[in-house]
């Protein structure tokens, strides 16, 4: 499945951000002239920048892979794979415990890949791109999504990355993503206003933001589904998007 961009063109500042931990997918030798942030825009319904849902994930891997693509001339070579675990499960959920809607499913490190071999565990220079370029993409991709009402972050840094994007600190555990996500008696969640970005004078988004198991964790089904049940019956039964 081909991938249908953004409706605005990516900002050149983050096109243009670089860090010795990773390569941006726009780099000059990569794909200068690409349209898609996201690797994971071409999945099926989860590509939609109309969307009421962003479904924001950890990272998208390494940059070995993407050169391979490019080298052997793959279509989209910054689009997903099936093979990859993670997007798998994510595509059986989908049709296990559907959401009411298509999605937008995306990284809380966008257009950026790890160099190296270390294709799990926390984003490499966490404390250094979060600020510097997580912050301002997730605020681009909140403000650029004008439907959207609400953020599944299915881990602990995406989680962190929308906080900080709304300018909200919380911990790990205590009253943080961990609470949230394995709150079992009814629903929890944070709301949470998005500055717009680029900025704007009174410009915000108000969002709904949800913990959620990773796909790719060692859990049931059961409470990956349990998780996508709240988020449907919001979807289903929510207040349309506020822009502020």
């Amino acid at each position: 499945m081909l991938p249908m961009p953004p409706p605005d063109p990516v900002p050149q500042s983050l096109r243009a951000f670089t860090h010795p931990a990773y390569r941006n997918v726009y780099d000059p030798d990569l794909l200068p002239d690409g349209r898609m942030l996201f690797g994971t825009e071409n999945m099926p319904s989860h590509g939609d920048w109309k969307a009421e849902v962003l479904l924001l994930a950890q990272d998208c891997g390494i940059v070995k892979h993407l050169i391979e693509r490019i080298r052997i001339r793959h279509p989209c070579p910054h689009g997903y794979g099936e093979s990859v675990q993670t997007n798998a499960k994510l595509s059986s959920l989908q049709r296990i415990a559907p959401l009411p809607t298509p999605v937008l499913y995306g990284s809380v490190v966008g257009s950026l890949w790890r160099r190296g071999e270390n294709k799990t565990g926390a984003p490499p220079a966490w404390n250094e791109v979060l600020p510097s370029y997580c912050v301002p993409m997730v605020r681009w991709v909140v403000t650029t999504m004008t439907n959207v009402r609400a953020i599944a972050c299915l881990g602990p840094y995406s989680w962190i990355g929308v906080m900080s994007a709304a300018n909200r600190t919380y911990r790990f555990k205590k009253d943080g993503f961990e609470e949230h996500r394995e709150f079992r008696d009814g629903e929890k969640w944070i709301d949470v206003d998005v500055p717009s970005y680029p900025p704007t004078a009174h410009g915000s988004r108000r969002v709904r933001v949800f913990a959620m198991w990773h796909p790719g964790a060692r859990v049931s089904y059961d409470l990956l589904a349990m998780n996508r049940a709240n988020l449907s019956k919001y979807i289903r039964n929510g207040a349309p998007a506020v822009q502020r």
